[in-house]
């Protein structure tokens, strides 16, 4: 309990308002970033990040938006909407190169079929067997 009161005395100060009198705790950067830290990798909620560091969840809403962090929630969506979209950008890209392959496929077999033609031309014209023989 002891080691609790200390680790929260280095984390936060207090001093007084000027308006009211009253004491106003404030923590430093380096706190409210790690609080932030676990709210968004771990995607915990902010009551039980609030009731675990013993703070107010207004003050790390406050936070939230001071370093313009996005909810875990929205996180999620962003990494989903971004995988999407390169998945849909990588299928566009798939699809125009399978396109590409087929019109090159079939210009490849009309020029097959031309010089197939070609050479049953010439062979009739000059009686010339020029088929491969299997042996």
């Amino acid at each position: 309990m002891n080691n609790k009161k200390e680790a929260k005395k280095s984390r936060e100060t207090s001093r007084k308002t000027q308006k009211t009198g009253l004491k106003q705790k404030s923590y430093d950067d380096k706190f409210k970033l790690k609080v932030l830290r676990e709210m968004v990798c771990t995607g915990e909620t902010l009551a039980s990040l609030s009731k675990r560091h013993d703070v107010p969840i207004t003050t790390i809403s406050r936070w939230i938006s001071t370093f313009g962090i996005t909810s875990p929630k929205r996180i999620r969506e962003q990494v989903m909407s971004k995988n999407i979209s390169d998945i849909e950008r990588k299928l566009i890209e798939k699809e125009r190169e399978c396109e590409e392959l087929k019109v090159r496929l079939r210009e490849a077999q009309i020029e097959c079929e031309i010089k197939k033609a070609s050479l049953d031309y010439l062979s009739s014209k000059y009686h010339i067997d020029l088929k491969k023989r299997s042996i």
